[in-house]
Parts: structure tokens; C-alpha cells; sequence
């Protein structure tokens, strides 16, 4: 979660501690393994934290080259909008998505979250689309495709090496964060 990461941050400044050995380089290193909706929304609301901007570099690792199409269509509910209004797309989500839907079935143009908090849901949109958005929203080099994780290595300072099929190794990161769905290569790779 967001406020994890948050803490770790404000921890980290409050301590004075820095975990970098150049000024030029982020403090904190993390890794995002998935590169679906979980995992480009986490990086983008990383990426624009106001006290992330220059002490953190996140990298999005996803192991095919393309998001699978499991749901061709999804349907966003207010608090969904409330979170993309915080990490900064709802304009973005409003270019993509098909008019949204009162619970009794109307259809209406809405400019505010508010006027639709008793709405059903705010809109729909092709997954795709969605994915899409998302990752124009990264800084450039931050998602990396057909990068599978093969393993995690722990460093002597605690910090971990990502090791990927046909691509080497990436490291070292001070977190690494599960958005790999269900069956997680992460969860498998680390113990507890």
C-alpha cells in the first residue's frame, strides 16, 4: 500500500538517514514486479508523491510484452475515481471512458467525483485503454516488458537483486512490491 511506502519515505528524511552513497542518485530504490492496473497505478501514485520527487526511482517489471486482455471492459466505482483524482489522471480517465451510468440507468456528462458519489459507477473503459493511461503516466524507463522474475537475492545491507529470465539482474532495490497477481513469483520467492 501507498502508505507503507510513505512512511518508509518520511522515516527515512525525519532519521536523516540516506541510503545512497551520491547525491545525484534516489534514496530509495523500488521495484514493482507487474505491470498491470495494481502495479502502473502504484508506481504513478509513487512517482508523484510531492516528498518522492527525487528520492525515489521506481521500476515496473512486467514479464510479457503485452497486459493480457482477461477483462476486456471495466467499470470504475467513485472511490476508484477518488483514487485517480488523487494520483493525478482523472482527466485522463475522462478522455477514455464511455458515459457513466446512474443506478437507475441514466446516463449523464458530470464534471465533479461529487455529483457522482451516488452514482453506480463512473464510467467504463477498455482495459487496454486503461493499461494504456497508466503507463503514459510513468516517467520514461520505468516499465520494463518480457522481464519475468527468475529470483530474489537479499545484499549484505539488506537491500535485494531481482534476477529475470533473459535479462539479467536489476538492483539493488531497498523494496520490492508484489503486483503480480494471484499465483505472485514474489510471494513464492520470499519466505513468510
Amino acid at each position: 500500500r501507498i502508505e507503507v511506502v510513505r512512511k518508509v519515505i518520511a522515516d527515512m528524511f525525519t532519521s536523516g538517514a540516506s541510503t545512497s552513497s551520491s547525491s545525484d542518485s534516489p534514496t530509495l530504490n523500488v521495484c514493482v514486479i507487474g505491470g498491470g492496473l495494481a502495479g502502473l497505478a502504484f508506481a504513478v501514485a509513487l512517482q508523484r508523491l510531492p516528498a518522492a520527487r527525487g528520492a525515489v526511482r521506481v521500476v515496473v517489471f512486467e514479464k510479457k510484452l503485452r497486459a493480457e486482455n482477461i477483462l476486456r471492459s471495466l467499470s470504475l466505482e467513485p472511490a476508484t475515481g477518488e483514487a485517480l483524482r488523487k494520483i493525478g489522471l482523472w482527466e485522463s480517465w475522462l478522455s477514455i471512458c464511455d458515459a457513466p451510468h446512474s443506478a437507475q440507468g441514466d446516463s449523464h456528462p458530470w464534471e465533479s467525483l461529487a455529483a457522482a458519489a451516488s452514482w453506480e459507477h463512473i464510467g467504463s473503459a477498455e482495459r487496454d485503454a486503461l493499461l494504456g493511461m497508466m503507463a503514459s503516466a510513468l516517467l520514461d524507463g520505468t516499465l520494463k516488458v518480457n522481464r519475468a522474475l527468475l529470483g530474489i537475492d537479499e545484499c549484505a545491507d539488506g537491500r535485494l537483486l531481482c534476477h529475470f529470465h533473459k535479462g539479467g539482474t536489476e538492483g539493488p532495490f531497498h523494496l520490492v512490491v508484489a503486483a503480480d497477481g494471484l499465483q505472485s513469483t514474489v510471494r513464492r520467492l520470499t519466505p513468510g
